[in-house]
């Protein structure tokens, strides 16, 4: 037990010997000189290492979970693969019962001449057919390729509250996986 004390309180040092050789000392000074010049020339110069770069393995997931009474389906109400780089989440939509892609009639004309055909304006909605189709009373309208009815986005709300009011309470999980495999890290 006292030997176990008395050790604890010893220090110890390594022996140093020199040795009286030029050949041995030449041959130090030769390696230590190689392996400098290697880290400094070849390494950071010629190869650039302290630039080195890797490029990206990445992946993106994301998830909303979240609970809402609506017509819609669960795909029309976030867009994640249409977005580039982001996702799209609907908080609100307007609803035109029985629209379909048709033609109508709008503008005055007096032949096909005054409808250009395969044009649109930015004062009309949809594009002309080129046809003039007359009324009773002699006078005609330009016929327009258009959304039949058009959509009416005077009254969004419904009594003060969105159609996707509950949309504010969905929770958005989105999780990033990144690997640079240059340098075997991964996030």
């Amino acid at each position: 037990m006292q030997g176990a004390v008395k050790s604890l309180f010893i220090y110890e040092t390594p022996k140093v010997v020199e040795i009286k050789n030029w050949k041995i000392g030449l041959t130090q000074c030769v390696l230590q000189a190689v392996i400098a010049i290697y880290v400094v020339w070849y390494v950071l110069l010629y190869e650039k290492g302290y630039q080195v770069n890797d490029t990206a393995v990445s992946s993106v997931t994301t998830k909303v979970k979240g609970n809402i009474i609506s017509k819609c389906p669960s795909e029309d109400l976030v867009y994640p693969a249409l977005e580039h780089n982001a996702f799209f989440i609907m908080t609100n939509y307007i609803k035109t019962k029985a629209q379909r892609s048709t033609s109508r009639h709008k503008s005055a004309c007096n032949s096909d001449s005054d409808c250009a055909n395969l044009t649109a304006s930015a004062h009309e909605i949809g594009v002309h057919t080129g046809k003039c189709l007359k009324i009773s009373s002699g006078s005609g309208v330009c016929e327009i390729y258009a959304w039949c009815p058009l959509e009416n986005d005077t009254h969004v709300l419904k009594n003060g509250v969105q159609s996707l009011d509950f949309i504010r309470n969905y929770t958005v999980y989105i999780k990033n996986d990144i690997e640079f495999p240059k340098f075997n890290v991964k996030r």
